[in-house]
């Protein structure tokens, strides 16, 4: 597995131990931990506490690394590793910098006095010659390691305490946020303040980052929110980042500075697109079981259908529901768009299926009906004029919307219900699945089986969805497999997608068919790479909700899921490859 290792404001993978061997709280502490940073390669912890003492833990086994560090007189309220993990700087309420042996536990000369407030905050060089500390006397020290001793007095210009600093990436800059809102950037070699203070916090500024190139400075304050500078000119660029309610209490850049990681003092922490302001995932809470999601074709909204009958439209941009149409007088079981937007389709126990108005809110028409059992699925032809729908009478109904009329005779062949069906993209196939283990295949001019049924599956088949070039078919199954289908031979197309640990409830294509995605019952979510079969990143841990329902929007950017606890999640696809890709290279 791999772990975040922090660098002047910026992040990098690197080789971590499992994280998931550590079960239990770490114990050793006599009194609250009030401050914890991970070593250099992550496979130590070191805490500081209420207690006045430092401990260093292992990260593998969670136990203490010798006996705490004793020698402040009062509270430690901040503490870091250096650059090699060899040595450990403190600040503490007694007003002293300490630096000590990591491996000894012991101090290494005496502490540095100076200032006259309480140690808020301290930090390495990247070279580990140096420490810089902030204070509650409003002033920042520069520490020489080797000497001991200040180099020259405080760095004055806050007028509020100094609860955050850090150094650039390249050593040459301090960067400092205080209680009296501000962020300001100083000289490290001429130790004085470059340029004005960055002023539009309207609280404490807890955390700063610079990005790789030097650019541009994140900062989070006690307001809640975070804000993108540019360096040169000390102006916001962009709108603030609005998170969960709580104080931000940690920034960090990841992936060139494309994304931004940020942590909360409500326990939360949140991956953010620098380019969108939006969290890589969205998680949007409800209070009946989510059945089924499908975008519009822009991609700008999202239907929702509800088991407790309600059909909900999302938009996408601002993230919040827009309306909420129509309603069936039973359980909801499936919910489609049309291609243009303008209609709903949606299914319940009830035997019927509604047309839904999405501007009015109104349903159109009389309900369709001729299923003689509950309406599982649903699908639209990519024109528009008709929909397709599968029960669990064995059966298989193509309908007209112009005239809410059944086109033809019912497609039977099924032995069992089915669960699943799905438009192939020219509309002139349909595929099914069902419980009898079998996905058929179907000419919707014709109203016939194409070929013999495709058989592999060894338990009912969950969900079914064509390939954006129609050429292939992905199917899930309760057999804890994923399968693609050649559309021509009806033959299964290489081997199946080993690793579902649990039922699979719900497939899709991604539209440039390079990616599939699998949800799992009360498990995860996986995305696959259609060529190589191989997983993409690590599972998204969803336990112990099922997803009930998985789509990617129109343009590939974000995969968007439902579960049956009324959870709707959406994730960003651009931050996930990335992900993968560094992963990869630790592998």
């Amino acid at each position: 597995m791999s772990s975040l290792d922090v660098n002047s404001g910026h992040l990098e993978f690197r080789k971590a131990p499992r994280w998931d061997r550590v079960r239990t709280p770490l114990q050793g502490h006599t009194a609250r931990i009030l401050t914890a940073a991970f070593s250099p390669t992550s496979n130590r912890v070191v805490s500081g506490s209420l207690d006045s003492t430092v401990l260093i833990w292992d990260t593998m086994t969670g136990k203490p690394v010798g006996n705490p560090f004793q020698g402040h007189t009062d509270s430690i309220l901040s503490v870091a590793f250096s650059p090699d993990g060899m040595l450990v700087v403190s600040g503490s309420v007694d007003k002293t910098v300490q630096i000590w042996d990591a491996s000894k536990g012991k101090p290494i000369g005496d502490p540095f006095r100076g200032h006259t407030g309480w140690v808020y905050c301290v930090a390495w060089s990247p070279d580990g010659r140096h420490v810089i500390s902030g204070s509650s006397d409003n002033t920042i020290r520069i520490w020489d390691v080797e000497k001991g001793e200040s180099i020259g007095g405080g760095l004055q210009g806050h007028t509020g305490s100094v609860l955050f600093v850090t150094f650039s990436p390249d050593g040459r800059h301090i960067i400092s946020g205080s209680d009296d809102a501000t962020l300001q950037i100083w000289d490290a070699e001429s130790r004085t303040r470059v340029g004005d203070p960055f002023q539009g916090h309207t609280a404490e500024v807890l955390t700063a980052a610079l990005s790789l190139d030097g650019s541009h400075v994140a900062s989070g304050s006690f307001d809640g929110t975070i804000q993108i500078w540019d360096r040169t000119t000390k102006k916001k660029v962009g709108k603030p980042f609005q998170g969960p309610a709580g104080a931000v209490v940690f920034v960090a850049f990841l992936f060139d500075g494309r994304y931004l990681l940020s942590g909360y003092d409500n326990m939360t922490v949140r991956i953010w697109s620098v380019a969108t302001r939006r969290p890589v995932e969205n998680v949007f809470f409800g209070r009946s079981s989510i059945v089924s999601v499908t975008f519009s074709l822009d991609g700008k909204q999202v239907v929702i259908g509800r088991k407790d009958g309600k059909v909900l439209i999302w938009d996408v941009q601002i993230g919040r529901k827009i309306g909420e149409i129509g309603r069936h007088t039973n359980n909801l079981t499936f919910v489609a768009f049309s291609p243009d937007g303008r209609r709903v389709v949606s299914t319940s126990n009830d035997e019927t299926m509604r047309i839904l108005d999405t501007e009015t809110g109104k349903q159109v028409g009389e309900p369709l009906q001729g299923h003689e059992q509950q309406v599982t699925s649903v699908a639209f032809s990519p024109d528009g004029r008709r929909v397709v729908s599968g029960s669990n009478g064995k059966t298989i109904r193509i309908w007209d919307m112009g005239t809410g009329k059944q086109v033809g005779e019912p497609l039977q062949g099924h032995e069992h219900q089915v669960a699943s069906v799905a438009f192939s993209p020219d509309g002139r196939r349909v595929v099914s699945g069902s419980d009898d283990k079998t996905l058929r295949i179907w000419d919707t001019e014709m109203g016939k089986q194409v070929g013999e049924p495709c058989q592999g599956h060894e338990c009912q088949i969950t969900s079914v969805a064509f390939s954006p070039d129609g050429k292939y078919v992905v199917s899930g199954s309760d057999d804890k497999t994923m399968r693609i289908w050649d559309t021509e031979t009806g033959k299964q197309f290489g081997e199946p997608f080993q690793g579902h640990g649990r039922q699979i409830t719900s497939v899709a294509f991604s539209p440039d068919g390079r990616y599939v995605v699998s949800g799992l019952k009360r498990d995860t979510i996986r995305i696959w790479d259609t060529a190589t079969r191989k997983q993409l990143g690590y599972p998204f841990d969803n336990r112990p909700y099922t997803p009930s329902s998985i789509a990617f929007s129109p343009d590939g950017n974000y995969v968007f899921f439902g579960t049956r606890c009324g959870h709707f999640i959406m994730w960003d696809m651009e931050y996930l490859q990335l992900m993968d890709s560094q992963i990869n290279e630790l592998l």
